[in-house]
């Protein structure tokens, strides 16, 4: 494969299905990367379930099987995924979740590794339904690649600590926000504000349900602070219908009732970017008391939207964020609470926080993540030698 001057790409689509973090990761860099002329055409391979987010066309082709519905999906990736890899003659294939290539090798690899979290909290994965343990399929994964990509510095040292053999073919490529993510005026504001029905004042969350989030902090937070006479509210944005059927549900109605706090939280179910948007530019604070993150969009998207943010102090944030965030310990409530009284009160200190976020921001770009990804490719494939 030396000397490629385009190749043809396959990708692991099955994220693109899905919601949250990744799915934005994977959708960003295929809408890039598609425009490249290095590359001659994209694979999508999906396992039963279409990506809703892109189209195909002369560039782009979805590769669709229902294939055997495996109970941890290892028919599709090392029989299905083989098979088609070499029918279609792909170059390289580009795995965007951590773990999911095939482990017999049939081109070059590219795996993104966006945290160690199966390592470093297993007990955030023992509900997931993952063969036979993450860990165990990220270790194999890392060895079968044959370039490994990930979000951080965070992140790359903790691969490396743990693989120092790995650190050679490891880039660190900075993700990017989007450009709907920015101050917007009021008038843009009314509508959803009535579509949703919100509060006055709200404290915002977003992100998932999982243990890892950590939203019982927020709910003890939010008691807190109106048990301080502040009347302010809470707004937590994401995907409703299967966290509806989750235990994590009915534990955090549970614990909202315990709280008398039922009157203060919303739950807005899933929200399109533009209106997630309009939420930042109306929270008075975006709280983000994640207990580990190889990343974290949600930083970026409070930095462009102007709003002052509350974020756990671990690695990850504070590459992205900086000073321009206010940090706290993400298992200390009483830390936190006072972190959101001095921002309530002290709008020289929210302003001072806002106005060093929008400088920062503009260092994270998607089209800065396409090319260095690329980059990653080119080298695979000889492209410097051409």
């Amino acid at each position: 494969m030396r000397g490629k001057k385009t190749i043809k790409l396959g990708v692991d689509g099955r994220i693109l299905t899905e919601s949250g973090g990744l799915k934005r990761y994977a959708y960003n860099l295929l809408k890039g990367i598609r425009e490249s002329d290095f590359i001659e055409k994209i694979f999508v391979f999906c396992n039963g379930k279409k990506p809703d987010c892109m189209c195909e066309d002369n560039k782009v082709e979805f590769v669709n099987v229902i294939y055997f519905k495996d109970k941890h999906n290892i028919l599709w990736e090392n029989d299905f995924l083989p098979f088609e890899i070499k029918k279609r003659k792909i170059d390289i294939f580009h795995n965007f979740a951590n773990w999911g290539l095939p482990l017999k090798k049939c081109c070059k690899y590219v795996l993104t590794v966006h945290d160690l979290i199966p390592l470093k909290y297993p007990e955030f994965y023992r509900h997931i339904d993952v063969f036979p343990d993450a860990w165990s399929r990220m270790k194999m994964d890392m060895k079968n690649a044959d370039a490994i990509m990930t979000d951080t510095n965070y992140v790359f040292n903790q691969i490396v600590n743990a693989y120092v053999e790995y650190k050679n073919k490891i880039s660190v490529i900075h993700l990017g926000v989007e450009d709907v993510f920015k101050k917007y005026e009021d008038d843009d504001l009314k509508e959803i504000k009535e579509k949703l029905g919100l509060p006055e004042k709200f404290i915002l969350f977003t992100g998932k349900f999982d243990p890892r989030k950590n939203i019982t902090v927020v709910l003890k937070v939010v008691n807190e602070l109106k048990k301080r006479g502040w009347n302010i509210s809470l707004v937590a944005t994401g995907e409703k219908e299967a966290f509806e059927a989750s235990k994590v549900y009915y534990d955090l109605n549970k614990l909202i009732g315990d709280l008398s706090i039922g009157d203060l939280v919303h739950f807005t179910g899933y929200l399109a970017d533009k209106e997630l948007a309009y939420l930042y530019n109306l929270a008075e604070v975006v709280l983000y008391p994640s207990k580990e993150e190889g990343f974290g969009f949600p930083v970026l998207e409070a930095m462009a939207c102007e709003t002052p943010i509350i974020a756990s102090d671990i690695g990850s944030i504070r590459e992205l964020a900086g000073d321009a965030i206010a940090y706290v310990n993400p298992e200390n409530a009483d830390e936190i609470v006072k972190k959101m009284e001095i921002l309530l009160k002290n709008g020289k200190m929210r302003n001072k926080y806002v106005d060093i976020g929008k400088k920062r921001v503009k260092n994270f770009k998607w089209d800065k993540a396409v090319e260095k990804t690329l980059e990653v490719y080119k080298k695979l494939a000889g492209y410097w030698n051409a």
